[in-house]
């Protein structure tokens, strides 16, 4: 396995724990009950901040990681990895994982600066494969 399938492996769980963190703060706010119900009363609910937050960055999360999966597609097919394709992968990843606490907290304006970085390190990803 490539460096840079290994950090789509690791992009793949960093979504998943982005999931089951809005799972956790979710069922905090409403309850047993209606998480785990049909939400057909789901209109009544009031998520905090917090929650809506988190669900936000999981979005975001999920646009991320189809990017970066694409990414690796066009390197992995291209033939084109190498230690930078790795180590952009790497930064991808930390900004990930660290975008998703930094927007739960609402830290402003840093939660654009990492998701920039990420963003940067799958755009070079792109370039690379297409060089």
């Amino acid at each position: 396995m490539t460096a840079d399938l290994f950090n789509l492996g690791l992009a793949c769980l960093i979504v998943v724990a982005n999931w089951l963190l809005l799972v956790w703060v979710g069922w905090r706010d409403v309850g047993r009950r209606a998480a785990t119900g049909s939400r057909d009363d789901a209109a009544g609910l009031r998520p905090s901040p917090l929650t809506n937050r988190i669900n936000r960055a999981l979005t975001n999360s999920y646009q991320a990681l189809a990017l970066f999966t694409a990414a690796v597609v066009l390197v992995v097919l291209s033939d084109s990895a190498m230690g930078l394709t790795a180590i952009l992968g790497w930064v991808f990843l930390a900004a990930r994982a660290a975008y998703i606490p930094i927007y739960a907290l609402d830290l402003n304006p840093w939660r654009s600066v990492v998701w920039a970085i990420g963003l940067v390190a799958t755009l070079g990803l792109i370039v690379l494969a297409l060089l």
